[in-house]
């Protein structure tokens, strides 16, 4: 698990419109966390947060930031949906 991970995630989330879609599929966070295995990425909610806040500081325009603050909007929902569906 890594920042450098979460950092990935968050590029390929906001430039790979097909590949959200198919992370929304996911049932449980098990699933979620084995889609994203097959990327690659592992990483914790505290990383992505990291991450998120590296990315945003670097942000030059504020639609480069409001794009960015959607993804995090995203999958805080990803994230909350498939947590419940765990219970």
């Amino acid at each position: 698990m890594s920042i450098e991970s979460a950092r990935k995630f968050l590029v390929l989330a906001s430039r790979n419109p097909q590949w959200v879609q198919s992370l929304n599929s996911a049932g449980s966070t098990q699933e979620l966390e084995a889609m994203l295995a097959e990327q690659g990425l592992s990483f914790t909610y505290h990383e992505f947060d990291e991450a998120y806040s590296n990315i945003l500081t670097k942000c030059q325009f504020p639609a480069q930031a409001d794009e960015l603050e959607q993804v995090r909007i995203w999958y805080d929902m990803l994230i909350e949906a498939v947590r419940s569906n765990n219970s």
